[in-house]
């Protein structure tokens, strides 16, 4: 039976939130009652074990001892919650302070150990390609609206983003720390560095006019000769990696149309750069492998009886 601690998605209004329940639902976890708060503007319908979840308001609901909160929001008021959940005693369950960083470095990471650990990562460059999902649900609706707008012929007003989203690319450029590098730069480089060995870890990122589904532009550095046909062997014998490498137009996996509710990483343009620097091309479902790593933890503490 399940103890007295509630579990709490704080932030329902996601797609992560909704990977968390389906997942849930899969492993058919004893939770007890599943509370979700989100703000009372908030307008959005989530079932659960074939029923409606209930929303509780973020403006009414008291956090209490024991509460284990899921973080599944993207918005920017999800974090300013932290402060008060610990104070009443609960205990936040999140992937990192920047939204979607460490699933990237998840998805870099499978790869990574394809490679082998024999001579070394010398070092790691990836470009991430960023969907709007990954900026709330703010983000899918502009645009959204915006690609509607333009195909009336009617001028847009960025909102979430500093620009126009819709038919664009948009570095990343918040929060830029005295190096230029975004946050999210930041985190997913030092994420990688910390996986790897601290071997040199260097990132860009740039946000797509791309729902869902995550992308990354690869390039690794071996302190050894690279052997294409072995890597190649390895990434099909390596758990959570897809190989999808055809010599053929649309032999490559996008995530449009290949990633989405999928717990693999799909790999494609797998290429020596040179004798030593191997260059891959991956794409996943963000919400899939965040939603994986959250609900592990809840089943964790299950395990040890903490819920």
């Amino acid at each position: 039976m399940p103890g007295s601690s509630r579990v709490i998605l704080l932030g329902v209004d996601s797609s992560l939130a909704e990977s968390v329940l389906r997942q849930i639902e899969e492993r058919d976890l004893d939770i007890g009652r599943l509370h979700a708060v989100s703000p009372a503007d908030v307008e959005v319908e989530r079932s659960f074990r074939g029923e409606m979840l209930g929303l509780d308001a973020l403006e009414d609901f008291v956090w209490q001892a024991g509460d284990r909160v899921l973080v599944t929001g993207r918005s920017a008021w999800v974090s300013r919650q932290f402060d008060a959940i610990r104070a009443g005693g609960g205990e936040v369950v999140a992937l990192g302070a920047v939204a979607g960083a460490e699933a990237y470095a998840r998805a870099a990471g499978r790869f990574i150990s394809s490679l082998g650990a024999n001579g070394g990562i010398e070092w790691v460059s990836l470009t991430a390609f960023l969907p709007v999902s990954l900026a709330g649900q703010s983000g899918v609706d502009e645009l959204a609206s915006q690609t509607r707008s333009l195909f009336a012929m009617e001028d847009v007003e960025p909102e979430t983003f500093p620009m126009r989203i819709a038919f664009n690319l948009i570095p990343e450029a918040r929060a830029l720390g005295e190096d230029g590098s975004a946050a999210f730069e930041r985190a997913l480089a030092a994420s990688v560095r910390a996986a790897h060995g601290g071997c040199d870890a260097q990132a860009s990122a740039v946000w797509c006019p791309v729902f869902y589904g995550g992308a990354i532009s690869l390039q690794v550095r071996l302190g050894r000769r690279l052997d294409l046909a072995a890597l190649r062997a390895r990434i099909g014998e390596t758990a959570g990696l897809t190989l999808f490498d055809v010599d053929l137009p649309g032999g490559v996996p996008t995530p449009a149309s290949d990633a989405q509710d999928s717990d693999n990483v799909f790999v494609g343009r797998v290429r020596r750069m040179d004798e030593r620097t191997c260059g891959a091309w991956l794409v996943f479902d963000i919400d899939r492998i965040e939603a994986t790593a959250l609900v592990d933890a809840l089943e964790i503490m299950i395990e040890k009886k903490a819920i």
